[in-house]
């Protein structure tokens, strides 16, 4: 027969060579052992100093186990595995996580405090996580960040990793927000990426099961910007289930501006649904109004116009199916003034309104439809 060889290698990591991102230094006090051949792999327990912090454990395979202990090491360390992460996350790691194979199940735990740093953009004071893995199944303990008095995020609960269509699982994840920068969930998105700036304080619930999600919110975003348009403090209630998601309220101030309204959406965003989208057969319902003293939701789109201020009114119904949607509403300014760069002086004291019904909107000189009709036409908005 063959007899299958193990080899031992002894590493030394010498820390003038040794040198990571912005100048920090490794080094072994002894070697480290590692075992291996084509089906096995093992270090023994090592130690490795990571500047003035530890860094400590042994992992193996067949089967899969190991160990890992940090103590003030720096998150740069992550540079060395994975760039990308090594950039979204900073600060020093303390804590511990192991790895074991139990009935064929790989099972993680991790026990992990991360001090004075940043992850994605979101700076803390402290960062805990407390979670196990183990067929599938991500159960957090305790995922809380702290930053300063006034920031917090606190998450815990059940999230399915491996969603699978046939197999049903529970969801259960419960999350309390206290002025969390919006960019620690928008820079995961194209949608929102660069568009939505702000910071969330409220509570996030998701429950139910993966073919029938369950989605709660109930939450404000502070100085909200949403393409260079200010929106001030953002509130609203909003809950996903049955293929629909319904804000039963949404309001905005900023200054002298208003807007409140409610919504249905019909969209498909169950977790075991391949392609989060909307929903095909369901009928979209929204009611917006609002009262302005800025037309900024106008300015901020055209090029020529500085500011459109006057005692302005808005009403917009949109009812039906995407492709057949009907809208309805209104709109008046009164004591207008447009400041446009393409004249020194404004536009002032102006007076209109229109009227948009079923999808035909009417233009007038006036907020009265008597004083003079300006033009009639279908819209496209």
């Amino acid at each position: 027969f063959k007899q299958k060889t193990a080899y031992e290698i002894g590493v030394r990591l010498v820390g003038s060579e040794m040198c990571i991102r912005d100048s920090h230094y490794l080094v072994n006090p002894k070697p480290i052992k590692i075992f291996f051949n084509e089906n096995y792999f093992e270090t023994k327990p090592f130690e490795i100093h990571v500047d003035d912090g530890v860094f400590e454990g042994f992992v193996k395979n067949n089967p899969i186990s190991g160990d890992l202990k940090f103590s003030n090491v720096t998150a740069d360390l992550l540079s060395l595995f994975s760039p990308e992460y090594s950039e979204k996350v900073k600060g020093n790691i303390f804590g511990e996580i192991s790895v074991k194979e139990r009935l064929g199940q790989n099972e993680v735990n991790l026990n992990i405090n991360l001090k004075n740093g940043e992850i994605a953009n979101q700076s803390f004071d402290e960062f805990e996580i407390l979670a196990d893995f183990s067929e599938g199944i991500l159960d957090l303990k305790n995922i809380e960040l702290i930053h300063g008095e006034n920031t917090r995020l606190q998450i815990e609960g059940i999230y399915p990793t491996l969603i699978d269509s046939t197999r049903l699982s529970k969801v259960g994840i419960k999350s309390n927000f206290k002025n969390i920068d919006l960019k620690l969930f928008t820079q995961f998105t194209d949608r929102f990426n660069e568009d939505l700036i702000g910071t969330f304080s409220g509570v996030f619930l998701m429950k139910g099961t993966t073919d029938k999600t369950i989605f709660e919110l109930d939450g404000s975003i502070d100085n909200a910007i949403y393409k260079n348009m200010p929106l001030g403090k953002v509130k609203g209630t909003a809950k996903y289930a049955n293929k629909n998601l319904i804000f039963d309220q949404f309001t905005s101030d900023w200054n002298d501006n208003h807007i409140s309204g409610s919504a249905i959406l019909p969209l498909d965003f169950d977790l075991s649904s391949p392609i989060k989208s909307w929903y095909p057969g369901g009928k979209i319902s929204v009611k917006t109004e609002g009262s302005f003293r800025s037309a900024v939701f106008l300015s901020t789109f055209i090029s020529d116009a500085d500011s459109i201020i006057g005692d302005i009114n808005v009403k917009l119904n949109v009812n039906g199916y995407r492709d057949e949607l009907i809208r309805d509403g209104e709109i008046s300014i009164k004591n207008g003034s447009v400041y446009t760069i393409l004249m020194d002086e404004p536009l002032n004291q102006i007076s209109a309104s229109a009227t948009l019904y079923n999808n035909i909107c009417l233009l007038y000189t006036s907020p009265s439809p008597r004083d003079g009709l300006l033009s009639r036409m279908p819209s496209s908005a």
